[in-house]
């Protein structure tokens, strides 16, 4: 596919109908789809040429379905997934030609799935997700091109987890530590 993959407003559940999809020209966008809970219908895609972008969903638990992309040229926002519990379906990841967006995940308690991940060439923001409590799922990553804010994550501790992760790139633009 060469264009833009939206799947917006759906009550389809899972993604039927895009499993021999591999390569999406443009950006995907899977957002305020109300029962949606994981993103198997899609597990053949390996390539997409522009940003990723999955907000609003309210049953979304898991995106398994992303597990064969390995870099990304654009940014990957996952916002507003009130069900949302990992990232395991990103474990393929290694580089995001963008920035990074985690933000409003209410049951996020970290990062798992990101394990892979070296390289982010814009930003990196995560930021109000309730029970995030750790970041150590990021433990590979070696460069943040842009700026990294971490906040409003209440159950992360600010000596244990991010000052030292802030540390490791040379400080955080934003956080809630003093």
């Amino acid at each position: 596919m060469t264009n833009d993959l939206a799947v917006q407003q759906s009550f389809v559940n899972p993604l039927t109908g895009l499993n021999s999809l591999t390569c999406v020209g443009g950006m995907v966008t899977i957002a305020f789809n109300f029962n949606l809970e994981i993103l198997s219908g899609i597990d053949d895609l390996d390539h997409v040429g522009g940003d990723i972008l999955i907000y609003y969903n309210q049953a979304l638990r898991s995106v398994e379905g992303l597990n064969g992309l390995i870099q990304l040229p654009g940014s990957l926002t996952v916002r507003n997934n009130p069900s949302l519990a990992h990232l395991v379906g990103l474990s393929g990841l290694e580089q995001i030609s963008g920035n990074l967006r985690i933000s409003g995940n209410k049951i996020l308690a970290g990062v798992w799935g990101l394990d892979r991940l070296r390289h982010v060439v814009g930003n990196l923001e995560i930021y109000s997700n309730d029970l995030m409590a750790s970041l150590a799922n990021l433990n590979k990553l070696e460069t943040v091109g842009g700026t990294v804010s971490i906040f409003g994550n209440t159950m992360m501790d600010c000596q244990t987890v991010v000052l030292p992760f802030c540390a490791r790139f040379g400080g955080c633009k934003q956080t809630d530590c003093e």
